[in-house]
């Protein structure tokens, strides 16, 4: 069936194509022929558990685990753009040590947070300030590296991505 249009250019025929569709037994729209059209009935009941769909169908998977870099002395735990979370200090002697981190990968970069004195437990960034072992804090963009300055004796781990 054929439709005309009167536009600034004159006429126009637009072709109006019919296509049946159908709802399959397992919750997929198909055409006649029984081809899939649009989302399959798997990934219908994923988006009705809540899951997240890449462009192609694909179920995407969220993960909140965070890659650590074990430290036990001054170093650079990542080179190049990362996002720092925070560190989980795994031990610690005398209660003295102190744990600078920067955005560079020397100490000359700009300082994201200091923790003085510090103990056994996690310490998260929360904006400039260090939260130990409160929340989930947040995540701060390094442009340039997340280089870590440990003064005294502890072993850290470095929350990065």
């Amino acid at each position: 069936m054929a439709r005309r249009d009167e536009g600034p250019n004159g006429l126009t025929q637009r072709n109006r194509v019919k296509t049946d569709l159908f709802l399959a037994d397992d919750g997929s729209l198909v055409d006649a022929s029984g081809t899939v059209v649009g989302l399959t009935g798997e990934q219908i009941a994923g988006l009705r558990e809540g899951n997240i769909l890449d462009a192609d169908g694909a179920v995407v998977a969220l993960s909140e685990a965070v890659a650590v870099v074990p430290l036990t002395a001054t170093g650079t735990a990542v080179t190049g753009a990362c996002e720092f979370r925070g560190f989980v200090v795994r031990a610690e002697t005398g209660g003295t040590a102190d744990v600078t981190i920067y955005d560079a990968t020397s100490a000359t970069g700009t300082a994201i947070m200091t923790v003085a004195n510090i103990g056994v437990g996690t310490y998260y960034w929360d904006g400039d300030w260090a939260t130990p072992g409160v929340g989930t804090g947040g995540r701060r963009v390094c442009g340039t590296g997340c280089h870590v300055v440990i003064a005294g004796t502890c072993t850290i781990d470095v929350m990065v991505d």
